[in-house]
């Protein structure tokens, strides 16, 4: 077999780095071929992916957060390689679907001796991600998390906090949208969030959508229509939880393709990362990545 460890030496104020050593040390005595590549810059990971998905066969391994593995997803999507997480960043929400309460230890070589396994993967704009995508409200605190990120260097719930409440203090909770789902359903209204969900956790813990599963042939949606800010402090702990599923003005869609509107430019955060739409295209790619899931 033929490994490939793409690390983000920034993911995790470092900690993407130490596995360094203990993949020369797996490796040893072994005929497996390896390369390690460090990433340089944001959009690296995606550029060595590509790279190396052109010239053969390998078991990519995203070395860093979520914004890594979405990077090195979009590389190697459409080749045969596959993908799998060493966890190394603030979050790493989507470890944690399908690894639930599992302990890290040895995760290196439990992900090295895992079988690979066709999963589902969503596609916004023709960029795919394997997790989650959002706007409104949500979209909003990853753009705060990440200016706060850069200067006080924080990380998990509490960086995500922080990113709410900056968002909250700017006002930003009132968007304006046009949903079209599966091309049967138009709803136009305003929100103050929507989530679309192949995995079940965001934000350092967060639950949009409870009955999330990466591998059911579905894209699932939660919208909240727009909510007064004392009833956004309201919804936020449930929500934080996955009890937020019966409040008033939370509405759920399952979906293989969705179409989004808006007049006025929106913040879109896949996986952490941001871009900026006025029209959002997004649909479900069944069983097309086979992801690493780590043995038992």
């Amino acid at each position: 077999m033929k490994h490939l460890f793409i690390i983000n030496p920034v993911a995790g104020k470092g900690h993407a780095s130490s596995y360094i050593p203990a993949i020369h040390n797996y490796f040893k005595g072994k005929t497996d071929e390896y390369h390690i590549e460090i990433t340089k810059n944001p959009g690296h990971a995606r550029d060595i992916a590509s790279w190396y998905a052109g010239k053969d066969e390998y078991r990519m391994y995203a070395t860093g957060g979520d914004g890594t593995l979405n990077e090195v997803l979009n590389g190697m999507a459409g080749s045969k390689c596959s993908l799998g997480i060493l966890p190394a960043g603030s979050g790493n929400d989507f470890l944690k679907s399908i690894y639930k309460g599992r302990s890290y230890d040895d995760i290196l070589d439990k992900t090295i001796n895992g079988i690979p396994t066709p999963i589902d993967c969503g596609v916004v704009n023709d960029r795919y991600f394997i997790n989650i995508m959002s706007v409104g409200l949500d979209a909003e605190v990853a753009y705060y998390s990440s200016k706060i990120n850069k200067k006080l260097h924080l990380t998990g719930m509490l960086l995500y906090l922080l990113g709410i409440a900056a968002a909250l203090i700017k006002g930003k909770t009132k968007f304006p949208i046009k949903f079209t789902f599966n091309d049967t359903e138009t709803i136009e209204t305003k929100i103050t969030l929507t989530a679309c969900t192949n995995g079940k956790y965001y934000g350092g813990g967060f639950i949009p959508v409870p009955t999330t599963e990466y591998n059911d042939g579905i894209l699932d949606v939660c919208f909240v229509e727009a909510k007064s800010l004392i009833n956004i402090l309201f919804l936020i702990p449930k929500y934080m939880k996955g009890k937020h599923t019966e409040l008033k003005g939370v509405n759920f869609r399952k979906i293989e393709k969705m179409h989004i509107e808006s007049e006025n430019e929106l913040k879109v955060n896949i996986e952490g990362e941001l871009i900026f739409a006025n029209i959002l295209d997004i649909e479900i790619k069944k069983g097309f990545i086979n992801f690493i899931i780590p043995a038992e």
